[in-house]
This record gives structure tokens, C-alpha cells and sequence, in this order.
């Protein structure tokens, strides 16, 4: 994500009002350095994190973990983002999408960059969801890598 951080500090209007936009910018320039960060998976916490999720056994399991590592609503917010991802690979319209989940556009385009440009964790995932729980008679699309 390119991000033109000196024009945007050259489009500020000096005035009495200058802390407001002054605020906007640092919070624009964080979350693009933090949406675009990688995520370095040898660090101590990060690979007892993966070892967690991979020691998960059961359904009771996952939802115990998940529900002590996380809030109610970002539960919510990730469960949406998968439904997402399977809506966009269903070819379903962007409005349709927002009005099912209560996304932006915003938050819709983003699962649909991740979806085609990511590290294929929502194809893998959708592809395992589909093969435990596709009927003979019921097909379900999702992409191959």
C-alpha cells in the first residue's frame, strides 16, 4: 500500500484547527503501517500462538480458546470476514455483501485484496470447510489455489 505522506502533511490548512487534521494524519499513517505489517511468525509469541491454534482437538476446544483470547465482537468481525471471502468467491454483488454483514465497501474490498493478493489463508480455509461438509448432492464453490 503506497501511502503519499508528504503531500498529505502538505495538504494540511494551518489554522486554529490544525490539531484535528494533524490527529487524522497520525492515525492514517499508523494503520497503514500496521495493516501492512508483517508479521514476523519466529518470534516467541507469535509461534506459541500457532502452536495453540494446532494443539486444538474439538469444536469445544476452538470455541473455549477463541472466545478467552478474544472479544465477543472480534469473534463476530472474523467469522464475517470469512463469510465475505465465501461471498466474493460466490460472486456475490459488493452490495449484497455489505447489506448480509453489515461490512463497508471498505471492509468488503479488503477481504476481496486478501482473497486474491494474501497468503491463500482464506481459499485453504474455505477449501477444508467445503471438503468436511459438502454433500454428494450439494456443491459449494470455492477456488483453488
Amino acid at each position: 500500500m503506497f501511502v503519499d505522506y508528504k503531500s498529505m502533511f502538505h495538504t494540511l490548512n494551518y489554522t486554529k484547527n490544525t490539531f484535528p487534521q494533524l490527529l487524522y494524519l497520525t492515525k492514517v499513517l499508523y494503520f497503514a503501517k500496521v495493516i501492512d505489517m508483517e508479521i514476523n511468525w519466529n518470534e516467541k509469541e507469535n509461534k506459541q500462538l500457532l502452536r495453540a491454534v494446532l494443539s486444538l482437538k474439538s469444536e469445544t476446544e476452538a470455541k473455549a480458546f477463541l472466545r478467552d483470547l478474544l472479544t465477543s465482537g472480534e469473534i463476530v468481525e472474523c467469522a464475517k470476514r470469512l463469510q465475505t471471502a465465501q461471498m466474493l468467491i460466490d460472486k456475490v454483488p459488493y452490495s449484497t455483501i455489505e447489506t448480509e454483514t453489515g461490512f463497508s465497501s471498505t471492509t468488503v474490498a479488503r477481504v476481496a485484496k486478501w482473497l486474491s493478493n494474501g497468503k491463500g489463508g482464506y481459499k485453504l480455509i474455505l477449501n477444508k470447510i467445503h471438503h468436511h461438509t459438502t454433500s454428494p448432492n450439494k456443491e459449494r464453490r470455492v477456488l483453488m489455489h
